[in-house]
């Protein structure tokens, strides 16, 4: 099983020369087709791919990630103030996050593939 991002964009940049606010990834994502091609080459078979962070996956990851770091960047105070606001945004992250996978997305930021070899 592999989650890696997409082609389709990631960590809400939103221009080809914008840069992320982490910088977590250390490569642009892949295609669905560049995936699958590169797996069959490793001997891999039964692919399945689907595209992941979708539009409720996007708005958890947003809510989860992206806001509390902007936030701890901009001041380490808020860092005691993370544990209560997990508290009261995680369950609907959790919720975003379950749809997130349930659903099929024409697009998103990330793919899921599982394979077997």
């Amino acid at each position: 099983m592999i989650s890696t991002p997409s082609d389709q964009g990631g960590s809400d940049v939103q221009h080809e020369h914008d840069e992320s606010f982490i910088d977590e990834h250390v490569r642009d994502g892949y295609g669905l087709e560049e995936i699958d091609g590169k797996l069959r080459e490793a001997g891999f078979g039964d692919i399945r791919i689907k595209y992941s962070y979708g539009v409720p996956g996007k708005i958890s990851w947003k809510l989860s990630m992206k806001y509390p770091i902007i936030l701890a960047n901009a001041g380490k105070v808020f860092l005691l103030l993370l544990p209560l606001y997990y508290l009261i945004t995680y369950p609907f992250c959790y919720l975003l996050n379950l749809a997130d996978v349930r659903r099929v997305h024409s697009s998103g930021t990330g793919l899921i593939v599982t394979c077997r070899k």
